[in-house]
């Protein structure tokens, strides 16, 4: 009986493991990181970096599509953002933006 219960055990966690969709990415990263990789993938205007920054973050799915944290985030970044011009500013070109994100973002 011991041993079903620790196999029981051991397959819960491996299974609420496997379907964690927060990744290590978004996890490894401060709030503040968090908002200027956003942001800097937002400036570089590039359609596949920013569905894989997203990802990534953990704001979107492997299809593109928002996770829940996705409207959260989007709201705290708009007060982010205002709080931040300077960092907005400094990375407005597309391509120091990419830059950046190139830098920035954990493998």
């Amino acid at each position: 009986m011991r041993r079903i219960y620790t196999i029981l055990l051991l397959t819960i966690f491996l299974f609420t493991l496997a379907c964690s969709k927060t990744s290590s990415t978004a996890a490894s990263l401060s709030s503040d990181d968090k908002h200027k990789l956003y942001q800097a993938a937002i400036n570089t205007r590039d359609s596949r970096l920013i569905p894989q920054v997203t990802e990534a973050l953990g704001l979107s799915d492997q299809n593109g599509a928002p996770t829940p944290a996705f409207t959260p985030f989007v709201k705290e970044h708009a007060d982010w953002a205002s709080k931040n011009f300077d960092f907005v500013k400094e990375y407005i070109s597309p391509e120091k933006a990419k830059e950046y994100v190139n830098s920035h973002l954990p493998k």
